[in-house]
């Protein structure tokens, strides 16, 4: 498993990126920010976003979402 964590936006969100390193399969979790940093390491490890992935509802952590799913064509799951 790669484990990549980011930090992003002006309140410093810390957005996960977890990539099976056999089958490339990947999630977003927390994307609160930085959508095109993340998507740069998704394309540089050759990834598939399969999920992303909210453990709340916070406006500072589902910001781009749907900018995620639309890059990747991920659905979004809340908890």
């Amino acid at each position: 498993m790669i484990l990549k964590t980011f930090t992003v936006g002006p309140l410093k969100e810390h957005p996960y990126l977890v990539i099976d390193e056999n089958s490339k399969e990947s999630i977003i979790i927390d994307p609160g920010g930085g959508s095109d940093e993340i998507m740069d390491e998704v394309a540089k490890e050759g990834a598939k976003v399969k999920y992303i992935i909210n453990p709340h509802f916070h406006p500072d952590h589902i910001a781009e979402n749907a900018i995620l799913s639309d890059m990747t064509g991920a659905p979004v799951a809340l908890h």
